[in-house]
Protein backbone atom coordinates (compact mmCIF):
# COMPACT_ATOMS: atom_id res chain seq x y z
CA UNK A 1 0.00 0.00 0.00
CA UNK A 2 0.63 2.99 -1.15
CA UNK A 3 0.79 6.58 1.34
CA UNK A 4 1.18 8.94 -1.23
CA UNK A 5 -2.19 8.10 -2.72
CA UNK A 6 -4.40 11.17 -2.59
CA UNK A 7 -7.05 10.90 0.23
CA UNK A 8 -9.29 13.45 -0.98
CA UNK A 9 -12.16 11.43 -1.85
CA UNK A 10 -12.49 10.75 2.09
CA UNK A 11 -11.65 13.78 3.49
CA UNK A 12 -13.97 15.87 5.36
CA UNK A 13 -14.72 18.58 3.04
CA UNK A 14 -15.82 16.23 0.29
CA UNK A 15 -17.80 13.79 2.75
CA UNK A 16 -20.03 17.21 3.05
CA UNK A 17 -20.11 18.41 -0.38
CA UNK A 18 -21.07 14.36 -1.28
CA UNK A 19 -24.33 14.52 1.89
CA UNK A 20 -25.19 17.46 0.85
CA UNK A 21 -25.38 16.71 -2.38
CA UNK A 22 -27.68 13.40 -1.17
CA UNK A 23 -29.68 15.82 0.75
CA UNK A 24 -30.26 17.94 -2.98
CA UNK A 25 -31.39 14.76 -4.14
CA UNK A 26 -33.90 13.42 -1.94
CA UNK A 27 -35.27 17.33 -1.53
CA UNK A 28 -35.79 16.50 -5.77
CA UNK A 29 -36.63 13.28 -4.93
CA UNK A 30 -39.13 14.53 -2.76
CA UNK A 31 -40.36 17.71 -4.83
CA UNK A 32 -40.86 15.48 -7.77
CA UNK A 33 -42.70 12.75 -5.69
CA UNK A 34 -45.18 15.68 -4.58
CA UNK A 35 -45.10 16.95 -8.36
CA UNK A 36 -46.24 13.49 -9.54
CA UNK A 37 -48.55 12.97 -6.40
CA UNK A 38 -50.35 16.21 -7.72
CA UNK A 39 -50.37 15.50 -11.11
CA UNK A 40 -51.73 12.13 -11.57
CA UNK A 41 -52.54 10.84 -7.34
CA UNK A 42 -55.72 12.83 -7.20
CA UNK A 43 -58.84 11.06 -8.65
CA UNK A 44 -60.17 14.70 -9.81
CA UNK A 45 -59.37 14.93 -13.60
CA UNK A 46 -61.57 17.91 -15.00
CA UNK A 47 -61.01 17.38 -18.58
CA UNK A 48 -61.20 13.59 -17.54
CA UNK A 49 -64.77 14.39 -15.92
CA UNK A 50 -65.79 16.69 -18.71
CA UNK A 51 -65.38 13.82 -21.36
CA UNK A 52 -67.03 11.18 -18.55
CA UNK A 53 -69.83 13.93 -18.22
CA UNK A 54 -70.57 14.01 -22.00
CA UNK A 55 -70.58 10.47 -22.80
CA UNK A 56 -72.80 10.03 -19.78
CA UNK A 57 -75.31 12.52 -21.06
CA UNK A 58 -75.54 10.68 -23.74
CA UNK A 59 -75.92 7.27 -22.22
CA UNK A 60 -78.40 8.67 -20.07
CA UNK A 61 -80.58 10.64 -22.67
CA UNK A 62 -80.67 7.41 -24.32
CA UNK A 63 -81.06 5.56 -21.16
CA UNK A 64 -84.10 8.38 -20.43
CA UNK A 65 -85.78 7.42 -23.93
CA UNK A 66 -85.50 4.09 -23.71
CA UNK A 67 -87.02 3.84 -20.15
CA UNK A 68 -90.08 5.87 -21.54
CA UNK A 69 -90.37 3.43 -24.11
CA UNK A 70 -90.53 0.11 -22.13
CA UNK A 71 -92.32 2.36 -19.72
CA UNK A 72 -95.22 2.47 -22.12
CA UNK A 73 -95.00 -0.54 -23.23
CA UNK A 74 -95.12 -1.80 -19.72
CA UNK A 75 -98.04 0.44 -19.44
CA UNK A 76 -99.55 -1.88 -22.24
CA UNK A 77 -98.84 -4.99 -20.82
CA UNK A 78 -100.29 -4.33 -18.00
CA UNK A 79 -103.41 -3.42 -19.39
CA UNK A 80 -103.53 -6.59 -21.07
CA UNK A 81 -102.72 -8.39 -17.73
CA UNK A 82 -105.74 -6.65 -16.45
CA UNK A 83 -108.22 -7.12 -18.95
CA UNK A 84 -106.81 -11.22 -19.18
CA UNK A 85 -106.95 -10.97 -15.37
CA UNK A 86 -110.30 -9.83 -15.07
CA UNK A 87 -111.74 -12.46 -17.82
CA UNK A 88 -109.97 -15.39 -16.09
CA UNK A 89 -111.90 -14.23 -12.73
CA UNK A 90 -115.16 -13.73 -14.19
CA UNK A 91 -114.83 -17.36 -15.88
CA UNK A 92 -113.09 -18.56 -12.42
CA UNK A 93 -115.88 -17.15 -10.25
CA UNK A 94 -118.62 -18.89 -13.03
CA UNK A 95 -116.95 -21.85 -12.75
CA UNK A 96 -116.28 -22.03 -8.77
CA UNK A 97 -120.25 -20.23 -8.26
CA UNK A 98 -121.22 -23.62 -10.08
CA UNK A 99 -119.17 -26.02 -8.36
CA UNK A 100 -120.52 -24.78 -4.80
CA UNK A 101 -123.97 -25.18 -6.64
CA UNK A 102 -122.95 -28.91 -6.77
CA UNK A 103 -121.53 -29.48 -4.03
CA UNK A 104 -124.06 -27.81 -1.97
CA UNK A 105 -126.77 -29.72 -3.68
CA UNK A 106 -124.57 -33.13 -3.52
CA UNK A 107 -124.09 -32.21 0.66
CA UNK A 108 -127.59 -31.76 1.33
CA UNK A 109 -128.99 -34.75 -0.59
CA UNK A 110 -125.61 -37.06 1.50
CA UNK A 111 -126.67 -34.77 4.46
CA UNK A 112 -130.32 -36.33 4.39
CA UNK A 113 -129.37 -39.79 3.70
CA UNK A 114 -126.63 -39.93 6.44
CA UNK A 115 -129.68 -38.76 8.91
CA UNK A 116 -131.77 -41.81 7.60
CA UNK A 117 -128.91 -44.25 8.26
CA UNK A 118 -127.96 -42.54 11.77
CA UNK A 119 -131.94 -42.60 12.41
CA UNK A 120 -131.99 -46.75 11.42
CA UNK A 121 -128.50 -47.29 13.67
CA UNK A 122 -130.26 -45.86 16.49
CA UNK A 123 -133.31 -47.56 16.39
CA UNK A 124 -131.72 -50.89 15.71
CA UNK A 125 -129.05 -50.25 18.61
CA UNK A 126 -131.53 -48.80 21.21
CA UNK A 127 -133.51 -51.83 20.82
CA UNK A 128 -130.57 -54.02 21.85
CA UNK A 129 -129.17 -51.17 23.73
CA UNK A 130 -127.29 -52.90 26.18
CA UNK A 131 -127.62 -49.96 29.14
CA UNK A 132 -131.04 -50.65 29.06
CA UNK A 133 -132.93 -51.78 31.81
CA UNK A 134 -133.76 -55.47 30.92
CA UNK A 135 -130.73 -56.14 28.72
CA UNK A 136 -128.49 -59.13 29.76
CA UNK A 137 -125.85 -57.03 30.73
CA UNK A 138 -127.52 -54.75 33.27
CA UNK A 139 -129.30 -57.64 34.87
CA UNK A 140 -125.51 -59.64 35.02
CA UNK A 141 -124.52 -56.03 36.51
CA UNK A 142 -127.59 -55.60 39.16
CA UNK A 143 -126.75 -59.60 40.18
CA UNK A 144 -123.05 -58.89 39.85
CA UNK A 145 -122.96 -55.63 42.56
CA UNK A 146 -125.74 -57.35 45.05
CA UNK A 147 -123.17 -60.40 45.76
CA UNK A 148 -120.07 -57.86 45.63
CA UNK A 149 -122.24 -55.68 48.02
CA UNK A 150 -123.18 -58.77 50.09
CA UNK A 151 -119.83 -60.04 50.37
CA UNK A 152 -118.20 -57.03 51.34
CA UNK A 153 -120.73 -56.32 54.21
CA UNK A 154 -120.31 -60.18 55.66
CA UNK A 155 -116.26 -60.23 55.55
CA UNK A 156 -116.36 -56.96 57.39
CA UNK A 157 -118.64 -58.13 59.88
CA UNK A 158 -116.88 -61.44 60.26
CA UNK A 159 -112.86 -59.38 60.34
CA UNK A 160 -114.93 -57.53 63.49
CA UNK A 161 -115.88 -60.11 65.36
CA UNK A 162 -112.51 -61.97 64.62
CA UNK A 163 -110.69 -59.12 65.68
CA UNK A 164 -112.45 -58.58 68.59
CA UNK A 165 -112.71 -62.40 69.79
CA UNK A 166 -108.67 -61.98 69.30
CA UNK A 167 -107.69 -59.52 71.13
CA UNK A 168 -110.17 -60.74 74.42
CA UNK A 169 -108.22 -64.27 73.85
CA UNK A 170 -104.44 -62.53 73.94
CA UNK A 171 -105.83 -60.36 76.33
CA UNK A 172 -106.34 -63.34 79.02
CA UNK A 173 -103.85 -65.82 77.35
CA UNK A 174 -106.30 -67.93 75.92
CA UNK A 175 -106.32 -69.76 72.74
CA UNK A 176 -108.94 -69.61 69.82
CA UNK A 177 -109.19 -73.72 68.61
CA UNK A 178 -110.98 -74.37 65.77
CA UNK A 179 -114.90 -75.64 66.54
CA UNK A 180 -117.19 -78.28 64.61
CA UNK A 181 -119.35 -76.84 61.96
CA UNK A 182 -123.13 -76.14 63.86
CA UNK A 183 -125.43 -78.15 62.13
CA UNK A 184 -128.30 -76.59 59.59
CA UNK A 185 -130.40 -77.16 57.04
CA UNK A 186 -129.33 -73.83 54.63
CA UNK A 187 -128.93 -75.01 51.12
CA UNK A 188 -128.73 -72.09 48.80
CA UNK A 189 -127.81 -68.26 48.93
CA UNK A 190 -131.04 -67.12 50.63
CA UNK A 191 -131.22 -69.68 53.73
CA UNK A 192 -127.44 -69.25 54.66
CA UNK A 193 -127.50 -65.09 54.27
CA UNK A 194 -130.41 -65.93 56.95
CA UNK A 195 -128.36 -67.61 58.97
CA UNK A 196 -125.21 -65.86 58.70
CA UNK A 197 -127.24 -62.57 59.63
CA UNK A 198 -129.02 -64.61 62.71
CA UNK A 199 -125.73 -65.83 64.05
CA UNK A 200 -124.00 -62.67 63.58
CA UNK A 201 -126.62 -61.01 65.47
CA UNK A 202 -126.31 -63.63 68.40
CA UNK A 203 -122.14 -62.92 68.39
CA UNK A 204 -122.82 -59.07 68.82
CA UNK A 205 -125.09 -59.65 71.85
CA UNK A 206 -122.76 -61.99 73.32
CA UNK A 207 -119.52 -59.71 73.49
CA UNK A 208 -122.31 -57.26 74.70
CA UNK A 209 -123.34 -59.06 77.33
CA UNK A 210 -119.41 -60.54 77.82
CA UNK A 211 -118.19 -56.36 77.65
CA UNK A 212 -121.09 -56.34 80.55
CA UNK A 213 -120.09 -58.82 83.18
CA UNK A 214 -118.46 -56.45 86.09
CA UNK A 215 -116.86 -58.64 88.73
CA UNK A 216 -114.00 -59.77 86.38
CA UNK A 217 -113.45 -55.92 85.64
CA UNK A 218 -112.23 -56.11 89.48
CA UNK A 219 -109.40 -58.14 88.49
CA UNK A 220 -107.38 -56.54 85.76
CA UNK A 221 -103.94 -54.69 86.24
CA UNK A 222 -103.86 -53.88 89.85
CA UNK A 223 -107.59 -53.80 91.20
CA UNK A 224 -107.38 -57.25 92.71
CA UNK A 225 -104.55 -55.65 95.27
CA UNK A 226 -106.58 -52.32 95.53
CA UNK A 227 -109.53 -54.92 96.87
CA UNK A 228 -107.57 -56.86 98.54
CA UNK A 229 -106.79 -53.86 100.60
CA UNK A 230 -110.21 -52.85 100.88
CA UNK A 231 -111.50 -56.15 101.69
CA UNK A 232 -108.37 -56.34 104.90
CA UNK A 233 -109.21 -52.47 106.19
CA UNK A 234 -113.42 -52.98 105.71
CA UNK A 235 -112.97 -56.18 108.15
CA UNK A 236 -109.98 -55.63 109.65
CA UNK A 237 -110.89 -52.04 111.60
CA UNK A 238 -114.33 -53.49 112.65
CA UNK A 239 -112.84 -55.98 114.15
CA UNK A 240 -110.16 -53.92 116.15
CA UNK A 241 -112.52 -51.67 117.33
CA UNK A 242 -115.41 -53.57 118.24
CA UNK A 243 -114.15 -57.16 119.29
CA UNK A 244 -112.89 -57.24 122.73
CA UNK A 245 -108.80 -57.52 122.93
CA UNK A 246 -108.54 -60.11 125.28
CA UNK A 247 -110.45 -62.93 123.70
CA UNK A 248 -108.38 -65.89 123.48
CA UNK A 249 -106.02 -64.63 125.51
CA UNK A 250 -104.27 -62.67 122.77
CA UNK A 251 -104.06 -58.95 124.69
CA UNK A 252 -105.14 -56.98 127.41
CA UNK A 253 -105.62 -53.36 125.99
CA UNK A 254 -106.87 -52.37 122.37
CA UNK A 255 -103.58 -50.38 121.95
CA UNK A 256 -101.19 -53.28 122.46
CA UNK A 257 -99.15 -54.59 119.50
CA UNK A 258 -100.02 -58.35 119.54
CA UNK A 259 -103.72 -57.12 119.14
CA UNK A 260 -103.06 -54.98 116.20
CA UNK A 261 -101.20 -57.81 114.50
CA UNK A 262 -103.27 -60.53 115.20
CA UNK A 263 -106.33 -58.17 113.55
CA UNK A 264 -104.06 -57.42 110.94
CA UNK A 265 -103.75 -61.05 110.41
CA UNK A 266 -106.95 -62.40 110.19
CA UNK A 267 -108.46 -59.63 108.37
CA UNK A 268 -105.87 -60.31 106.06
CA UNK A 269 -106.73 -64.60 105.38
CA UNK A 270 -110.27 -63.63 105.67
CA UNK A 271 -109.75 -61.07 102.34
CA UNK A 272 -107.64 -63.73 100.74
CA UNK A 273 -110.53 -66.03 101.10
CA UNK A 274 -113.36 -63.73 99.57
CA UNK A 275 -110.75 -62.52 97.12
CA UNK A 276 -109.93 -66.33 95.71
CA UNK A 277 -113.14 -67.08 95.66
CA UNK A 278 -114.90 -63.87 93.53
CA UNK A 279 -111.69 -64.45 91.07
CA UNK A 280 -112.61 -67.85 90.79
CA UNK A 281 -116.33 -66.85 90.20
CA UNK A 282 -115.04 -64.27 87.76
CA UNK A 283 -113.02 -66.70 86.06
CA UNK A 284 -115.65 -69.02 85.13
CA UNK A 285 -118.90 -66.34 84.03
CA UNK A 286 -116.14 -65.17 81.67
CA UNK A 287 -115.01 -68.35 80.45
CA UNK A 288 -118.52 -69.31 79.57
CA UNK A 289 -119.14 -65.87 78.11
CA UNK A 290 -116.20 -66.21 76.20
CA UNK A 291 -116.88 -69.58 75.29
CA UNK A 292 -120.56 -68.85 74.35
CA UNK A 293 -119.04 -65.66 71.68
CA UNK A 294 -116.47 -67.61 70.34
CA UNK A 295 -118.93 -70.23 69.16
CA UNK A 296 -121.12 -67.73 67.60
CA UNK A 297 -118.05 -66.45 66.01
CA UNK A 298 -117.05 -69.63 64.66
CA UNK A 299 -120.71 -70.28 63.32
CA UNK A 300 -120.90 -67.21 61.77
CA UNK A 301 -117.18 -67.54 59.64
CA UNK A 302 -118.85 -71.45 58.82
CA UNK A 303 -122.18 -69.56 57.37
CA UNK A 304 -120.04 -66.62 55.14
CA UNK A 305 -117.59 -69.68 53.71
CA UNK A 306 -120.79 -71.39 52.44
CA UNK A 307 -122.30 -68.21 51.25
CA UNK A 308 -118.69 -67.26 49.74
CA UNK A 309 -119.00 -70.25 47.77
CA UNK A 310 -122.29 -70.34 46.50
CA UNK A 311 -122.45 -66.41 45.79
CA UNK A 312 -119.34 -67.91 43.62
CA UNK A 313 -121.22 -70.24 42.23
CA UNK A 314 -124.20 -68.12 41.34
CA UNK A 315 -121.99 -65.39 39.33
CA UNK A 316 -120.51 -68.41 37.48
CA UNK A 317 -123.61 -69.18 35.91
CA UNK A 318 -125.30 -66.26 35.82
CA UNK A 319 -121.98 -64.54 33.65
CA UNK A 320 -122.45 -67.46 31.55
CA UNK A 321 -125.89 -67.00 30.56
CA UNK A 322 -125.02 -62.99 29.93
CA UNK A 323 -122.14 -64.14 27.85
CA UNK A 324 -124.62 -66.60 25.38
CA UNK A 325 -127.60 -63.61 25.22
CA UNK A 326 -124.85 -60.79 24.08
CA UNK A 327 -123.40 -62.93 21.77
CA UNK A 328 -126.98 -63.48 20.15
CA UNK A 329 -127.89 -59.74 20.73
CA UNK A 330 -124.50 -58.38 18.92
CA UNK A 331 -125.05 -60.79 16.11
CA UNK A 332 -128.36 -59.47 15.59
CA UNK A 333 -127.32 -56.03 16.16
CA UNK A 334 -124.69 -56.81 13.73
CA UNK A 335 -126.36 -57.99 10.09
CA UNK A 336 -129.07 -55.22 11.24
CA UNK A 337 -126.12 -52.55 10.85
CA UNK A 338 -124.27 -54.64 8.13
CA UNK A 339 -127.75 -53.95 6.05
CA UNK A 340 -128.52 -50.34 6.84
CA UNK A 341 -123.86 -49.59 6.11
CA UNK A 342 -124.50 -51.48 2.68
CA UNK A 343 -127.43 -49.57 1.74
CA UNK A 344 -126.07 -46.38 2.93
CA UNK A 345 -123.24 -46.70 0.94
CA UNK A 346 -124.88 -47.69 -1.73
CA UNK A 347 -126.78 -44.29 -1.57
CA UNK A 348 -123.76 -42.12 -1.21
CA UNK A 349 -121.62 -43.71 -4.26
CA UNK A 350 -124.67 -43.12 -6.80
CA UNK A 351 -124.34 -39.45 -5.04
CA UNK A 352 -121.16 -39.14 -5.50
CA UNK A 353 -121.16 -40.26 -8.87
CA UNK A 354 -123.56 -37.65 -9.77
CA UNK A 355 -121.51 -35.05 -8.33
CA UNK A 356 -118.24 -35.97 -9.95
CA UNK A 357 -119.73 -36.12 -13.60
CA UNK A 358 -121.00 -32.60 -12.92
CA UNK A 359 -118.30 -31.36 -11.74
CA UNK A 360 -115.93 -33.19 -14.46
CA UNK A 361 -118.80 -31.24 -17.01
CA UNK A 362 -117.91 -27.97 -15.65
CA UNK A 363 -114.20 -28.22 -15.60
CA UNK A 364 -114.14 -29.31 -18.97
CA UNK A 365 -115.63 -26.11 -20.29
CA UNK A 366 -113.58 -24.14 -17.85
CA UNK A 367 -110.35 -25.11 -19.12
CA UNK A 368 -111.41 -24.65 -22.44
CA UNK A 369 -112.27 -21.17 -21.97
CA UNK A 370 -108.93 -19.82 -19.64
CA UNK A 371 -107.15 -21.99 -22.68
CA UNK A 372 -108.76 -19.43 -24.94
CA UNK A 373 -108.15 -16.63 -22.63
CA UNK A 374 -104.23 -17.90 -21.99
CA UNK A 375 -103.74 -17.80 -25.72
CA UNK A 376 -104.86 -14.63 -26.49
CA UNK A 377 -102.96 -12.89 -23.95
CA UNK A 378 -99.99 -14.90 -25.42
CA UNK A 379 -100.45 -13.30 -28.93
CA UNK A 380 -101.01 -9.73 -28.09
CA UNK A 381 -98.03 -10.36 -25.44
CA UNK A 382 -95.71 -11.56 -28.15
CA UNK A 383 -96.89 -8.31 -30.76
CA UNK A 384 -96.08 -6.23 -28.13
CA UNK A 385 -92.59 -7.66 -27.37
CA UNK A 386 -91.61 -7.49 -31.14
CA UNK A 387 -92.91 -4.26 -31.80
CA UNK A 388 -91.00 -3.15 -28.19
CA UNK A 389 -87.51 -4.75 -29.96
CA UNK A 390 -88.19 -3.26 -32.86
CA UNK A 391 -88.49 0.55 -31.21
CA UNK A 392 -85.48 -0.05 -28.92
CA UNK A 393 -83.22 -1.15 -32.08
CA UNK A 394 -84.15 2.21 -33.71
CA UNK A 395 -83.52 4.26 -30.42
CA UNK A 396 -80.14 2.44 -29.92
CA UNK A 397 -78.93 3.37 -33.46
CA UNK A 398 -79.94 6.92 -32.79
CA UNK A 399 -77.84 7.43 -30.19
CA UNK A 400 -74.51 4.89 -31.42
CA UNK A 401 -72.47 7.44 -33.57
CA UNK A 402 -72.65 9.77 -30.69
CA UNK A 403 -71.88 7.55 -28.16
CA UNK A 404 -68.82 5.89 -30.06
CA UNK A 405 -67.61 9.58 -30.54
CA UNK A 406 -67.95 10.68 -27.20
CA UNK A 407 -65.80 7.16 -25.94
CA UNK A 408 -63.39 7.69 -28.32
CA UNK A 409 -62.64 11.17 -26.98
CA UNK A 410 -63.30 9.54 -23.57
CA UNK A 411 -60.19 6.67 -24.52
CA UNK A 412 -57.90 9.11 -26.07
CA UNK A 413 -57.74 11.31 -22.96
CA UNK A 414 -57.18 8.27 -20.70
CA UNK A 415 -54.40 6.82 -23.31
CA UNK A 416 -52.72 10.51 -23.05
CA UNK A 417 -52.85 10.84 -19.89
CA UNK A 418 -51.69 6.99 -18.76
CA UNK A 419 -48.33 8.16 -21.01
CA UNK A 420 -47.67 11.69 -19.64
CA UNK A 421 -48.05 8.98 -16.36
CA UNK A 422 -46.04 6.54 -17.15
CA UNK A 423 -43.07 9.40 -18.58
CA UNK A 424 -43.30 10.66 -15.50
CA UNK A 425 -42.76 8.15 -13.54
CA UNK A 426 -39.44 7.06 -15.44
CA UNK A 427 -38.33 10.12 -15.30
CA UNK A 428 -38.92 10.28 -11.35
CA UNK A 429 -37.48 6.74 -11.05
CA UNK A 430 -34.40 7.11 -13.32
CA UNK A 431 -33.18 10.10 -11.45
CA UNK A 432 -33.70 8.86 -8.14
CA UNK A 433 -32.15 5.57 -8.31
CA UNK A 434 -29.24 7.14 -10.47
CA UNK A 435 -28.52 9.84 -7.89
CA UNK A 436 -28.74 6.86 -5.09
CA UNK A 437 -26.49 4.60 -6.93
CA UNK A 438 -24.04 7.75 -7.76
CA UNK A 439 -23.68 8.16 -3.98
CA UNK A 440 -23.79 4.01 -3.70
CA UNK A 441 -21.06 3.95 -6.38
CA UNK A 442 -19.04 7.16 -4.10
CA UNK A 443 -19.15 5.10 -1.34
CA UNK A 444 -18.13 2.05 -2.32
CA UNK A 445 -14.79 3.42 -4.10
CA UNK A 446 -14.42 5.12 -1.17
CA UNK A 447 -13.97 2.30 1.02
CA UNK A 448 -12.31 0.49 -1.59
CA UNK A 449 -9.62 3.28 -1.64
CA UNK A 450 -9.70 3.42 2.37
CA UNK A 451 -8.89 -0.56 2.26
CA UNK A 452 -6.24 -0.30 0.12
CA UNK A 453 -4.49 2.99 2.05
CA UNK A 454 -5.48 1.78 5.78
CA UNK A 455 -5.10 -1.94 7.04
CA UNK A 456 -7.14 -3.44 9.52
CA UNK A 457 -6.47 -3.74 12.81
CA UNK A 458 -5.96 -7.39 13.01
CA UNK A 459 -3.37 -6.37 9.70
CA UNK A 460 -1.65 -4.12 12.26
CA UNK A 461 -1.41 -6.54 14.58
CA UNK A 462 0.01 -9.50 12.64
CA UNK A 463 3.83 -10.45 12.11
CA UNK A 464 4.00 -8.71 8.29
CA UNK A 465 3.38 -5.38 9.03
CA UNK A 466 6.15 -3.22 8.94
CA UNK A 467 6.42 -0.08 10.16
CA UNK A 468 6.05 3.12 7.30
CA UNK A 469 8.61 5.01 5.57
CA UNK A 470 6.92 8.11 4.57
CA UNK A 471 4.67 10.56 6.26
CA UNK A 472 0.73 9.38 4.93
CA UNK A 473 -1.69 12.63 3.41
CA UNK A 474 -4.35 11.24 5.77
CA UNK A 475 -5.55 9.47 8.91
CA UNK A 476 -8.05 7.56 9.01
CA UNK A 477 -9.98 8.89 12.37
CA UNK A 478 -13.70 6.06 11.66
CA UNK A 479 -16.51 6.15 9.80
CA UNK A 480 -19.38 8.12 8.98
CA UNK A 481 -22.64 5.93 8.72
CA UNK A 482 -25.82 7.12 6.90
CA UNK A 483 -29.03 6.36 6.92
CA UNK A 484 -31.67 7.66 4.81
CA UNK A 485 -34.56 6.85 7.39
CA UNK A 486 -32.50 9.01 9.46
CA UNK A 487 -32.58 11.82 6.92
CA UNK A 488 -35.68 13.98 6.28
CA UNK A 489 -37.76 12.48 3.99
CA UNK A 490 -34.98 10.39 2.97
CA UNK A 491 -37.08 7.35 2.22
CA UNK A 492 -39.25 7.59 -0.84
CA UNK A 493 -43.16 7.70 0.32
CA UNK A 494 -44.26 6.42 -3.59
CA UNK A 495 -44.26 2.49 -3.85
CA UNK A 496 -42.09 1.57 -6.72
CA UNK A 497 -39.29 3.91 -6.21
CA UNK A 498 -36.33 2.05 -4.81
CA UNK A 499 -35.49 2.33 -0.90
CA UNK A 500 -32.03 0.05 -1.12
CA UNK A 501 -29.47 0.94 -0.14
CA UNK A 502 -30.91 2.57 2.85
CA UNK A 503 -27.58 2.44 4.89
CA UNK A 504 -23.82 3.33 3.87
CA UNK A 505 -20.77 3.49 5.83
CA UNK A 506 -18.35 6.17 4.55
CA UNK A 507 -14.39 5.97 6.23
CA UNK A 508 -13.38 9.42 7.06
CA UNK A 509 -9.85 10.90 6.57
CA UNK A 510 -7.88 13.78 8.91
CA UNK A 511 -6.17 15.49 5.97
CA UNK A 512 -2.56 15.37 7.24
CA UNK A 513 -0.53 17.15 8.06
CA UNK A 514 -1.78 20.57 6.17
CA UNK A 515 -4.82 20.01 8.57
CA UNK A 516 -4.27 17.88 11.70
CA UNK A 517 -6.62 19.86 13.88
CA UNK A 518 -9.51 17.86 15.09
CA UNK A 519 -12.63 18.94 17.16
CA UNK A 520 -15.61 16.70 18.39
CA UNK A 521 -18.85 18.37 19.57
CA UNK A 522 -20.88 15.03 21.41
CA UNK A 523 -24.72 15.62 23.05
CA UNK A 524 -26.16 13.25 25.47
CA UNK A 525 -24.41 11.14 28.70
CA UNK A 526 -22.31 8.77 26.04
CA UNK A 527 -20.82 11.57 23.75
CA UNK A 528 -17.86 12.01 25.85
CA UNK A 529 -17.46 8.38 26.34
CA UNK A 530 -17.63 8.10 22.37
CA UNK A 531 -15.47 11.25 21.46
CA UNK A 532 -12.56 9.46 23.68
CA UNK A 533 -12.85 6.50 21.51
CA UNK A 534 -12.34 8.33 18.84
CA UNK A 535 -9.61 10.52 20.02
CA UNK A 536 -8.10 6.81 21.01
CA UNK A 537 -8.38 5.38 17.42
CA UNK A 538 -7.32 8.92 16.17
CA UNK A 539 -3.93 8.76 18.10
CA UNK A 540 -3.41 4.59 17.35
CA UNK A 541 -4.00 5.48 13.51
CA UNK A 542 -0.77 8.29 14.06
CA UNK A 543 1.48 5.85 15.91
CA UNK A 544 0.80 3.20 13.17
CA UNK A 545 0.85 5.54 10.28
CA UNK A 546 3.52 7.84 11.02
CA UNK A 547 7.65 6.83 10.59
CA UNK A 548 9.45 6.20 13.62
CA UNK A 549 10.36 8.94 15.43
CA UNK A 550 8.08 10.88 13.89
CA UNK A 551 5.98 11.37 16.08
CA UNK A 552 5.86 12.65 20.16
CA UNK A 553 2.32 13.15 22.27
CA UNK A 554 1.64 15.30 24.73
CA UNK A 555 -1.65 14.41 25.93
CA UNK A 556 -3.95 16.88 28.04
CA UNK A 557 -7.16 15.42 30.11
CA UNK A 558 -8.32 17.94 32.34
CA UNK A 559 -11.78 16.14 32.57
CA UNK A 560 -10.27 12.86 32.69
CA UNK A 561 -7.60 13.56 34.69
CA UNK A 562 -5.83 11.27 32.41
CA UNK A 563 -7.81 8.03 32.60
CA UNK A 564 -9.03 8.43 29.58
CA UNK A 565 -5.08 7.93 28.01
CA UNK A 566 -3.73 5.91 30.70
CA UNK A 567 -2.93 2.90 28.67
CA UNK A 568 -0.77 5.34 25.98
CA UNK A 569 1.33 6.29 29.30
CA UNK A 570 3.44 2.50 28.36
CA UNK A 571 4.71 3.94 25.01
CA UNK A 572 7.08 5.56 27.54
CA UNK A 573 8.56 2.02 28.42
CA UNK A 574 9.67 1.58 24.88
CA UNK A 575 10.56 4.92 23.71
CA UNK A 576 11.15 8.29 26.01
CA UNK A 577 10.53 10.23 22.73
CA UNK A 578 7.38 8.70 22.03
CA UNK A 579 5.48 10.39 24.96
CA UNK A 580 5.88 13.30 27.58
CA UNK A 581 6.92 12.10 30.92
CA UNK A 582 3.25 12.45 31.99
CA UNK A 583 -0.48 13.44 31.13
CA UNK A 584 -1.21 17.25 31.89
CA UNK A 585 -4.39 17.71 33.48
CA UNK A 586 -3.84 21.13 35.88
CA UNK A 587 -4.06 24.27 34.25
CA UNK A 588 -0.72 25.85 34.58
CA UNK A 589 0.83 22.57 33.53
CA UNK A 590 -1.55 22.93 30.20
CA UNK A 591 -1.12 26.41 29.48
CA UNK A 592 2.95 25.94 29.52
CA UNK A 593 2.40 23.07 27.37
CA UNK A 594 0.87 25.36 24.66
CA UNK A 595 3.08 27.98 24.54
CA UNK A 596 6.14 25.48 23.71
Amino acid sequence: MSDTTRPSDTSLTVITERLLRLEADIAQRTQSEQAFVSQFGSSIDPELEALEQKLSDVVNRQSVQAAELQEQFASRRREIESEHLTQRNTVKSEHEAELSRVRREAQQETDRVNAQHEDSRWVATSVLDETADESPKRQFERVRQSLDKSLEQQQSQIASLQTQLQEIAESRGWSVDPLRPPETDANDLESFSTEFTETTEAAHNRLAAFQKLRLPKLFVGLRSLWLFIVLTAAIGIPVYLLVPPSIGDIAKERMDPAWMIATFVASAVVSALLVTVMYTLASMSQSDAFSRLHEQVSSAQFFHERWSQLAIKERQRREREYEKQQLQREEQLRLQLERFEATHQRTLAEIDERRQAEISKFSTEYTSRTKAIDAERVTLLAAIDEEEKEQLAELKRSFEDERNRRQMDLDLHIGNRRLEQKQAWEQLTSTWTGNLHAFDAYVNQSRQRDAERNLTWSQLAGPEWTPPTAIPEGIRIGEYEVELAQLPHGMPELDGLTKEPATFRIPTILPFPEKPSLLLETKGKNGRREAVEAMQVALLRMLTRLPPGKLRLTIIDPVGLGESFAGLMHLGDFDELLITSRIWTEMGHIESRLAE
